[in-house]
């Protein structure tokens, strides 16, 4: 437990300080997927490696340890904590835990005008009456047709061509599920706040995905120059519902479109996996350890 226990954190420091190398320089189908199963590996253990520690603290508290029928004293000696640690432990797990509300109630108040919108218009394409630019997808339910919005500006903002291109990258997000993705990224950084570069990352891999899909479809140059008109007309914050997909990060996806299409780039990808596998093992084996360690101390009472 002495080292294994600390392994998701390094683990997770890791994640964060490659999350953008893996999203921008490998193909956005394969970096999406790896970073949100990474995303939410390493927020699982991180949280199960926090529990752990809190539990050193909690274990002292002589009903739980009669309880447990272990000396709340012998833990003290015992167990490789120092109560400081565990203390800390128990402050971010409170901690995450007010983050992890807040963010869950912002994401439930949008929640029902998504589910309407996709009930009452799944399977069509709305025209709202917005002068700005903007289009966005909306797939909350994933077994009905999605939704895909779409402001007046952007039709009077765009050409043909590029107009079918916005469309292709939006389709794109229904088709492919993107809003579970992005769900599972929102999980992540609500469980660990530190992990928000990496659901950035997923974000932006998705919107590189559908990208691809458009160059795929209307041409590259067609898909950067749609990105590029429908940027400059649109508002800082586009009104979107719950798992909506809006633009992001629009120069770095210009100039991906206007190069040549990313590889699979494995070493970042296998690296990335392993990383997180990593930490699901450590938070592992960090939990048989202790169990291990309060056996013992059972059986030294007895």
């Amino acid at each position: 437990m002495r080292t294994f226990v600390y392994l998701p954190f390094v683990a997770c420091v890791i994640g964060v300080a490659s999350a953008r190398l893996v999203a921008r320089r490998t193909d956005p189908r394969v970096s999406a997927r790896v970073l949100a199963g990474s995303g939410i590996a390493l927020a699982g253990a991180t949280s199960a490696a926090l529990s752990l520690l809190a539990f050193t603290v909690i274990a002292r508290v002589p009903l739980v340890a009669a309880q447990g029928r272990w000396s709340a004293s012998a833990v003290t000696r015992k167990v490789p904590v120092p109560m400081w640690v565990g203390v800390a432990a128990i402050v971010c797990i409170v901690a995450i835990g007010v983050h992890a509300l807040r963010t869950f109630d912002t994401y439930r108040r949008g929640l029902g005008h998504a589910v309407r919108l996709q009930l009452e218009n799944g399977g069509e394409i709305v025209t709202v009456p917005e002068t700005a630019s903007f289009a966005y997808a909306c797939r909350v339910l994933p077994f009905r047709p999605g939704v895909i919005v779409v402001s007046e500006g952007l039709h009077n903002t765009l050409d043909a061509d590029q107009r079918a291109a916005v469309l292709a990258h939006e389709q794109s997000h229904l088709a492919h599920q993107h809003g579970l993705y992005e769900l599972v990224a929102l999980i992540t950084g609500a469980l660990n706040p530190l992990l928000r570069p990496m659901q950035r990352a997923v974000g932006f891999a998705l919107e590189r995905w559908a990208d691809e899909d458009a160059a795929a479809s209307l041409g590259r140059n067609t898909a950067a120059s749609a990105l590029a008109a429908s940027a400059l007309q649109r508002p800082h914050a586009v009104p979107q519902s719950a798992l909506a997909h809006g633009a992001s990060s629009v120069p770095a996806r210009v100039e991906a479109l206007l190069d040549n299409p990313r590889p699979r780039n494995p070493a970042l990808i296998v690296s990335a996996a392993v990383n997180a596998t990593l930490a699901i093992v450590a938070v592992l084996l960090a939990a048989h350890s202790t169990e291990l360690i309060f056996e013992a101390l059972r059986r030294s009472v007895h």
